[in-house]
């Protein structure tokens, strides 16, 4: 049976910045922004992310560690300089007692994190709806991420084998529809320049 596919329009780079610039310095800010890099910057699925702990976390490779990925497949995954500097200001404030990565923030008005208790799916559903309502950003969850990276890395020429590998798929079909993507926007941009319905308006004038 042939599933009609989905289109899933990936973040512009404008859209990203804004969404950055909601996460003030106070813990959930600072933690907010790491989720949100770390989401940009691997490809991680939704449950990679939650299952994270601090065991998996290398900042000084630059890599994190996926024991859970579907299939009870295993990957390294790495991150860029700008995720890292998120992650670490954000470790100064939950300091490095071992346990879930992320982690939820205390109810009160000092917002702190609550040492052990892991951020879990709804929780991430909840805050990048609320961080996408303060930016002006429309549908944020935490797919659109990894199809934004995805996409970001076949425009800047990664291989798709690449790409297949770090996004954790066992076969190519998925990276392929990425590039459909990416080349249907392509294809649009470029219409102007062979317009037919223009090049008859030419011809006319």
């Amino acid at each position: 049976v042939r599933l009609p596919q989905r289109i899933v329009q990936p973040f512009s780079p404008e859209e990203v910045a804004r969404l950055l610039a909601c996460c003030d310095e106070r813990p959930p800010g600072l933690r907010d922004r790491a989720v949100i890099l770390t989401l940009l910057d691997t490809g991680v699925r939704c449950s990679e992310l939650m299952q994270l702990t601090l065991d998996d976390l290398d900042l000084e490779a630059g890599r994190l560690r996926i024991l859970h990925g579907k299939g009870n497949k295993q990957r390294v995954v790495p991150f860029a300089s700008r995720c890292r500097d998120a992650l670490e200001l954000y470790l100064e404030v939950r300091g490095l007692d071992p346990g879930p990565l992320f982690l939820v923030t205390s109810p009160g008005a000092h917002r702190g994190l609550r040492p052990g208790v892991a951020l879990r799916s709804n929780g991430l559903k909840q805050m990048l709806r609320r961080r996408g309502g303060e930016a002006g950003v429309p549908k944020v969850h935490a797919h659109r991420f990894r199809h934004t990276f995805a996409t970001w890395a076949i425009e800047q020429d990664a291989r798709e084998l690449d790409v297949q590998y770090l996004l954790g798929h066992s076969s190519p079909d998925m990276v392929r529809r990425y590039t459909s993507t990416y080349n249907s926007e392509q294809a649009a941009r470029r219409h102007a320049a062979f317009s037919p319905a223009e090049r008859l308006a030419a011809t006319e004038r």
